[in-house]
């Protein structure tokens, strides 16, 4: 019988571990381009990377060189608003969302003043 039980147990535990990630979908890639209004064809690709995890509810957004310190905010239709500063040398920095549907406008600026634009619906 505590055998029983403890079966019981033991399955209930790995069933709430494994249920969450039965649903998980790979990383929706969010692109990031340089944000010129005078110019909107201007726009083309950029040493930043972000992605948006649904596991984790967050922006995971990635620096491949060291471009200094960059304002980072993150607004949605869905009521999200976060804003930091992200020591590119670090690499990469996540950014929780509320993972609600709606638009998301992800906006870096680096020191020098250079704005990029990464836009994605959940």
């Amino acid at each position: 019988m505590k055998n029983t039980i403890k079966l019981i147990i033991l399955g209930i535990i790995a069933a709430m571990i494994a249920l969450p990630l039965m649903g998980a979908e790979d990383p929706t890639q969010i692109p990031i381009v340089v944000y010129n209004p005078s110019n909107p064809q201007g726009r083309s690709q950029q040493p930043f990377s972000a992605e948006y995890d649904d596991l984790l509810n967050s922006v995971v957004l990635s620096c491949v060189d060291d471009c200094g310190d960059v304002s980072v905010t993150l607004v949605s239709t869905a009521g999200d608003w976060y804003q930091t500063v992200f020591d590119t040398e670090d690499g990469s920095i996540i950014i929780p969302a509320s993972g609600d549907s709606g638009h998301y406008t992800l906006t870096l600026v680096t020191s020098d003043g250079a704005t990029y634009v990464g836009e994605f619906d959940l």
